[in-house]
């Protein structure tokens, strides 16, 4: 009786739809499975690898309807992705899954920015530079050492003023610019190549 009451519209922007245990969530018109799996918990959410609606395996982009049951399966390998941010509905699930794509691209720009400064200073035989960088990233203007391998990594600090600020006693600066622009040469290559 209660599903059939569901059923009834008496709330033209909502949804209420079941665990497979029976605890009913509302969730916004046009929610996904993913918006279910976040409604529940956000760890859920943000393991959700696919679902079944009233028993049934269905894609993640499946819209729930009124009074439906819904069973999350969820995978330990299994992280959200951009594409989710076209499907998900709700803004808990909007904010976790840019928070994490955020922390995800921040996480690899700062990888990528430390590599490309490692690699140049290397090759001018500055490495020590990089114990002054984390030591003391206020010379710089900056808080944190990530900050500045992100900032590298984005196009946003130049290598060569970097390195000025920490030892003006490099006198090949030519040599570093040619290495960078290899560097971002080179880094646009594989890109492409999807190295």
């Amino acid at each position: 009786e209660m599903m059939e009451m569901l059923k009834v519209d008496l709330f033209h922007d909502e949804i209420f739809v079941f665990t497979p245990r029976g605890d009913v969530h509302k969730l916004k018109v046009d929610s996904t499975p993913i918006d279910f799996a976040f409604a529940i918990h956000t760890q859920i959410g943000m393991k959700c690898n696919g679902a079944k609606i009233n028993g049934k395996l269905v894609p993640l982009n499946t819209k729930l309807s009124n009074g439906d049951r819904v069973e999350v399966i969820t995978s330990q390998n299994q992280s959200p992705n951009q594409a989710w941010l076209k499907i998900v509905q709700t803004t808990k699930a909007k904010t976790h899954v840019k928070r994490f794509i955020k922390k995800e691209e921040e996480e690899a720009s700062t990888k990528l920015g430390k590599e490309m400064l490692e690699k140049l200073l290397r090759k001018v035989n500055k490495l020590s530079l990089l114990d002054q960088l984390s030591d003391n990233p206020e010379i710089a203007g900056f808080n944190n050492v990530n900050i500045i391998y992100s900032n590298i990594a984005k196009g946003k600090i130049i290598i060569k003023d970097l390195i000025e600020k920490y030892d003006d006693s490099i006198v090949d600066l030519d040599e570093i610019n040619i290495v960078q622009n290899e560097s971002l040469t080179q880094r646009f290559i594989n890109k492409a190549r999807g190295i």
